[in-house]
């Protein structure tokens, strides 16, 4: 699929493991009761309420369950900003290296050469959005797509809201994990 998916056990438990010894009374029961009605009523996938790594209240809309995947769509710009951060702080990249020093495909496109790491993460690479070919044809391999995808602007010159920065992203780390025998969801 274009889009990651990621089980919504697995996400909460991701979110909510490093749970302090310590720490403030439990949620009530009726503030709980509130938000899981809230929650049903404003079309909800799913609801589990965590505190200090205990689970107290998980809901679910019919057909759905902890371990259906989910398309979480923007929240990828998110996670690959912590991928980012983590990889920087390793030294396998630099937010001003050139994504052309490592997909090399780029190097013949001048524009495309010169789009660097931070432009991909905020945005302003001046790659085309590609929301159709990433979203709307769900190709089998978005970062193979993104990749293809053709410059709107110069790098720098427009912000540009749209998954095609994001699945670049993901290639270049791709590519730089290769050796570790990693892929970027491992990472």
């Amino acid at each position: 699929p274009a889009m990651f998916t990621v089980s919504l056990a697995m996400a909460a438990a991701l979110m909510c493991s490093a749970a302090p010894a310590a720490g403030p009374k439990l949620v009530p029961e009726a503030s709980r009761a509130s938000a899981a009605r809230y929650s049903r009523e404003h079309a909800q996938v799913a609801l589990p309420i965590y505190q200090r790594g205990r689970l107290l209240l998980e809901e679910y809309a019919a057909g759905e369950s902890p371990d259906k995947g989910q398309r979480i769509a923007s929240c990828v710009k998110s996670l690959w900003g912590l991928a980012a951060a983590a990889a920087a702080d390793e030294g396998l990249l630099r937010f001003d290296e050139r994504i052309s020093d490592t997909v090399v495909d780029w190097r013949t496109d001048q524009r495309k050469a010169n789009v660097r790491v931070g432009d991909l993460l905020r945005m302003i690479s001046g790659l085309d959005p590609g929301y159709h070919p990433l979203y709307e044809l769900e190709p089998v391999n978005a970062f193979t797509t993104a990749l293809g995808l053709q410059m709107a602007d110069a790098p720098g010159a427009q912000f540009t809201y749209g998954p095609a920065n994001m699945e670049v992203f993901g290639a270049l780390l791709e590519k730089k994990l290769a050796a570790r025998k990693l892929t970027p969801f491992q990472y």
